[in-house]
């Protein structure tokens, strides 16, 4: 019997030009701190060297 895959509701609410800015932050934000854990320290210090992450 085949698997049946999940399925989703997805709601897309529209949000104001500053609304959609915070939440770009959050989610670059939140990115950039899972890529922090699971990318080797010489890559990181990298990216910061040459300003593709802000360290804050």
């Amino acid at each position: 019997m085949p698997r049946k895959e999940p399925t989703y509701n997805v709601t897309i609410k529209e949000m104001t030009e500053e609304q959609q800015q915070e939440f770009d932050e959050k989610v670059v934000t939140e990115v950039a701190k899972f890529l922090m854990q699971v990318l080797p320290v010489e890559i990181i210090e990298k990216l910061v060297e040459d300003q593709l992450i802000i360290v804050k």
